[in-house]
């Protein structure tokens, strides 16, 4: 690793196949930098921006990723826009024993878990009136049960911006109901 071009910034490349995956820290506040950028394009923190994912300030989130990157960076992501915490499992059956004895506001479901799926979780979060999103990194959401009609659904990569728009969506329901 060489050393910062810009004094006061650290920065790691990590590169997996065909997704190179670039963080940078600065001081002070942190934000999310493209790779080929000096500037953030989006910065979800900033209510003055219109970044619909201001709202998800306080809330507790439940993330069901069974790729440990993604999930950090979904949970990275998530922080980033406000959430007061978020809740991580690998597995369907892990998010509903702890859903039995805790509560979310959101749910961030990756929809094929290893062999499995979410919708267990997510039938779950519907009894409960939280609402919830899936994330896929399958093209085709014509297999996605009718029951979750309506449900947004977050292609991977997904960006910082695709992801707050989705939470906008889910608490904008929440609060219409």
């Amino acid at each position: 690793m060489e050393p910062p071009a810009t004094p006061g910034r650290s920065e790691a490349r990590c590169e997996l196949p065909h997704s190179p995956l670039l963080l940078r820290r600065q001081p002070g506040p942190k934000k999310l930098l493209p790779e080929n950028s000096d500037e953030p394009q989006f910065d979800p923190r900033d209510p003055g921006d219109g970044a619909p994912g201001a709202q998800a300030k306080g809330l507790r989130a439940l993330l069901v990723e069974d790729q440990t990157i993604i999930a950090l960076d979904t949970e990275s992501i998530l922080f980033e826009l406000g959430a007061a915490s978020v809740v991580s499992f690998t597995t369907a059956e892990a998010a509903l024993q702890w859903l039995a004895v805790a509560q979310a506001d959101l749910g961030v479901l990756d929809i094929a878990l290893a062999g499995a799926t979410s919708y267990p979780v997510a039938d779950a979060l519907m009894e409960r009136a939280i609402p919830f999103m899936f994330t896929t990194g399958y093209g085709d959401t014509q297999l996605i049960p009718e029951r979750f009609a309506g449900v947004p659904v977050v292609h991977k990569p997904y960006s910082a911006e695709a992801l707050a728009t989705a939470v906008a969506v889910c608490i904008n329901r929440r609060t219409a109901t």
